[in-house]
């Protein structure tokens, strides 16, 4: 599909922040107490949450959102189409926009609106 691809793996305390174009595919992985914050507009995502750490993609308009939170923090995003949620922490998902959604939910977290 002429997608370029960026893996954001982030595992300490600070900030990684960037804003994205469309026609990158994003594999965001923290496992940190840190924070991504992202912004910008893409076909897909994949979002990845084993920690205590803040995953904030509210400003990050996404056709394609897959999102698994493993950990204790919270994952934010904007799904437009889709939105394949995992939940086996105790952290959220928290989504904004109106996509069609699946989930697993194993742990004592939560899948909700924005």
């Amino acid at each position: 599909n002429g997608a370029s691809e960026m893996d954001i793996r982030h595992s300490s305390s600070g900030r990684v922040s960037a804003v994205l174009i469309d026609g990158v595919v994003i594999d965001v992985v923290l496992s940190g107490s840190g924070r991504v914050e992202l912004a910008g507009d893409l076909e897909v995502a994949k979002y990845s949450l084993n920690s205590s750490g803040r995953l904030d993609a509210l400003d990050l308009e996404v056709s394609d959102v897959e999102a698994s939170n493993t950990g204790y923090g919270n994952i934010y995003v904007w799904a437009v189409d889709l939105l394949d949620a995992t939940i086996t922490g105790s952290g959220d998902i928290v989504y904004l926009g109106n996509p069609v959604i699946s989930t697993r939910i194993t742990g004592s977290g939560n899948l909700r609106s924005y």
